[in-house]
């Protein structure tokens, strides 16, 4: 079976057919807004909800389709865990900066504390 990338979903690999009926529905919804909105460009979020309610669930009952869409799934979220061990990692060593420049900004402050209390001693 030759597969396409979907239009609006490239992870998915879809017979030609599939892929036709998509990208008819894409311009037919995109040529029905450029009509209202000259303006406009892209996929409307017509088009999108259709994807996501009506052709993605009905494609998910094919196995074929399902796997591939259980393959994303894993990618996903293993990508999710990654920026998440990431952010950890970096928040990690901000609040290790954070500290020692609040530890050297206090010191600097009791230095300076000192001092002036000298002085003032000095003075009288």
């Amino acid at each position: 079976m030759i597969s396409k990338s979907h239009p609006l979903a490239n992870f998915l690999k879809v017979t030609g057919n599939i892929y036709a009926t998509t990208l008819q529905r894409v311009k037919e919804d995109s040529q029905a807004r450029s009509k209202e909105d000259p303006t406009f460009s892209g996929i409307t979020p017509e088009t999108n909800h259709w994807f996501w309610n009506e052709q993605l669930p009905q494609l998910c009952n094919d196995e074929f389709y399902r796997k591939q869409v259980e393959v994303e799934i894993e990618e996903l979220d293993m990508k999710a865990a990654n920026i998440d061990r990431a952010m950890r990692n970096q928040m990690q060593v901000w609040e290790t900066e954070k500290g020692s420049l609040e530890m050297k900004s206090e010191r600097l402050k009791e230095i300076l504390l000192e001092s002036k209390k000298k002085l003032n001693l000095q003075e009288i």
